[in-house]
């Protein structure tokens, strides 16, 4: 693990388009017990009320979330910087009348391209996107007003205690762009490496007010006793920090 400076959202995509097949493969397995039992059903939660007729995933990956959303009964709009996600992606959802995918950036996306949406969901993305002020500027633009943003990240606060971030470079009020093995708690290879950025807790906060988000829930789960017995190890802490926000008219 190592702190970098200098990296591009292209590189980025390369990392994701190397890692892709074996992503897709951690998911279908049920390897990943946190993407299967805490992201999923928190994000299905945080929207249960959500108006989700026309619903963007943004950081869709190789689309498993996405075909969960779009059983909600609206369309759904995939969009990921990785090209070999999105084309596993079109194959997972290929029986899904009511899905379509983009690949690129969300910044470079366009309403008149895909329209307007009530709902977006960033699952996992917002800390490997590069330009949060451009990403969330560009989401404020889709969604309609009083739509809504839901999203999950690795927790500011805690995430760095349970990857034990180096004292030498982190500082946890500073921006850190970080290159690390990508491991889950059931498959610790070294063979895949991706780029996430850790931000202070007030950033995001701070951009999301700017922009015009009001903030209407955000919550820290913890897994069921069950659920944490799955883990190799306990929590100590939450590993994930959700939120739901409105976009103001």
């Amino acid at each position: 693990m190592r702190r970098v400076w200098n990296k591009t959202q292209a590189e980025i995509a390369q990392e994701w388009d190397r890692i892709a097949v074996h992503r897709s493969d951690q998911i279908r397995s049920g390897k990943d017990i946190s993407y299967e039992h805490v992201l999923i059903p928190s994000i299905l939660e945080l929207i249960r009320d959500c108006d989700s007729s026309a619903v963007l995933d943004v950081g869709c990956g190789c689309g498993f979330l996405t075909a969960r959303l779009a059983k909600l009964g609206g369309h759904v709009t995939g969009i990921d910087i990785s090209a070999k996600s999105i084309e596993l992606a079109r194959k997972h959802c290929q029986q899904c009348n009511n899905i379509n995918f983009v690949e690129g950036a969300i910044e470079n996306i366009r309403s008149e391209d895909v329209g307007l949406f009530s709902l977006a969901v960033a699952n996992m993305s917002l800390m490997a996107i590069l330009r949060l002020d451009a990403t969330l500027s560009s989401l404020f633009r889709l969604i309609r007003p009083g739509g809504h943003l839901a999203f999950a990240i690795t927790h500011p606060c805690f995430w760095p205690q349970y990857w034990n971030y180096s004292k030498e470079w982190f500082r946890y009020r500073e921006e850190n762009v970080i290159e690390a093995p990508f491991r889950i708690s059931l498959d610790s290879n070294d063979y895949f490496t991706t780029t996430h950025i850790h931000r202070p807790l007030e950033r995001y906060v701070e951009e999301l007010t700017k922009t015009g988000f009001g903030i209407c829930r955000m919550f820290e789960p913890i897994p069921r006793p069950e659920i944490e017995a799955l883990y190799p190890h306990p929590w100590e802490y939450p590993r994930f920090l959700f939120g739901l926000c409105e976009r103001a008219g």
